[in-house]
């Protein structure tokens, strides 16, 4: 899990902090999350599938394609 919400950051080019910005939530849940003390929240998972059409099944259990509907162009636009 710590990596997946890594390799999401990662594509999408923010920090720690940019990404809680984006989600509304405390940078310290993104770094509790990628450090293995905190497991994702399927809420937060939704809101990831919401705001950067990152598949939230796929957050949660590495299961199935990371990105909805195979569209790495607007998640790229979305992270810029």
């Amino acid at each position: 899990l710590k990596n997946r919400i890594k390799e999401v950051r990662y594509l999408l080019k923010l920090t720690q902090k940019e990404l809680a910005n984006k989600l509304d939530i405390r940078e310290s849940v993104i770094k509790n999350i990628e450090s293995g003390q905190q497991k994702l929240d399927p809420k937060l998972a939704e809101k990831f599938e919401e705001i950067f059409g990152i598949s939230g099944w796929w957050l949660l259990t590495g299961k199935g394609n990371m990105i909805i509907n195979n569209n790495l162009n607007s998640i790229q636009i979305i992270g810029d």
